[in-house]
């Protein structure tokens, strides 16, 4: 709407929609630790939103190569059909939630959402389509699980991205007490260096990662981050943390075929 020169009148007045109401809830906070895992383009499905769960109480964003989830963070809305608990907030409007500290009351239209903090009303157009059925992209079991402290893992990833070329993954290797972080580049040289992990297994794993990916999941995620590992290659890597109620999962780069290798001997 070309609002120079215009007047008052003319200025398109704030609709009157039948609305219902979700609930309030600080909003912005659980955004803010969702929004880098949603999607920059419109795919197949919709990812260049954040779902709001209010069925499964979940705030979640994707962009098909990693996957971000709050748990337990939304107020249950049983006057509602399940199938209208999901709504689809696009980006724009997810990121000037994020800017919001208080509680903002959500509520409900038929194509829109109306969010409300302070004096400030705001009304986004719901994104149409369907959202990644999430769950399926979450291996039913894992063959094992590593503890790092957080904090050394993402300063060590940082030091190797500065090796790393651009876009380039990062090779992490797994070998009995040490998680290994190593990057190479021809015009730079190779950096390597070891992150102590908490539960020494004996277990040899090497694989590829997105370090942005990685240190973004690292933040959320608390002091102590767990790594779940499927023997399989290819298969997504999940990441919890002393935050119970943060989960993300991220898809790895193959770079060794054997991936990983379990003692025969030993329960998993």
């Amino acid at each position: 709407f070309p609002s120079h020169d215009k007047l008052v009148e003319d200025f398109p007045l704030f609709p009157d929609l039948d609305s219902q109401e979700m609930g309030r809830v600080k909003i912005g906070e659980i955004i803010k630790r969702v929004i880098h895992a949603s999607g920059e383009s419109l795919s197949r499905f919709n990812t260049e939103c954040i779902c709001l769960n209010f069925t499964t109480q979940e705030v979640v964003a994707t962009d098909s190569h990693r996957l971000a989830i709050v748990k337990d963070c939304l107020p249950h809305s049983p006057t509602i059909e399940n199938e209208d608990n999901q709504l689809l907030v696009n980006k724009t409007a997810a990121k000037i939630l994020t800017g919001v500290k208080g509680e903002v009351s959500i509520a409900k239209g038929k194509n829109h959402c109306i969010f409300s903090w302070d004096r400030i009303t705001m009304l986004t157009r719901l994104v149409e389509g369907d959202f990644p059925k999430i769950y399926k992209a979450i291996p039913e079991r894992f063959d094992f699980a590593i503890e790092v402290e957080s904090l050394p893992l993402i300063n060590t990833t940082k030091k190797a991205m500065k090796i790393s070329r651009k876009g380039a993954a990062i090779e992490f290797k797994i070998d009995g007490e040490a998680m290994t972080v190593s990057a190479t580049n021809p015009g730079l040289g190779e950096f390597r260096d070891d992150v102590k992990i908490s539960n020494p297994l004996d277990v040899y794993c090497v694989f590829g990662i997105n370090p942005t990916y990685l240190i973004d999941a690292l933040k959320e995620t608390g002091k102590t981050t767990k790594f779940e590992f499927v023997k399989e290659v290819l298969r997504p890597i999940k990441f919890t943390g002393d935050n119970p109620d943060f989960l993300s999962v991220i898809m790895p780069y193959v770079i060794d075929r054997e991936f990983i290798s379990i003692p025969v001997n030993e329960e998993v």
